[in-house]
């Protein structure tokens, strides 16, 4: 997606499927997260 490629284990696709990801910095959180494309998560 927008020229970036992401691998990741096969096993995964199913809960991939709607999620985003996103670079984080902020105070004290610092890299990569993933978290649903649309409404919140957990975190």
């Amino acid at each position: 997606m927008n020229g970036i490629e992401l691998l990741a284990e096969k096993t995964l696709d199913s809960h991939l499927d709607g999620q985003m990801i996103d670079f984080i910095s902020s105070g004290y959180r610092k890299g990569f997260v993933i978290s649903p494309e649309y409404g919140s998560s957990c975190s």
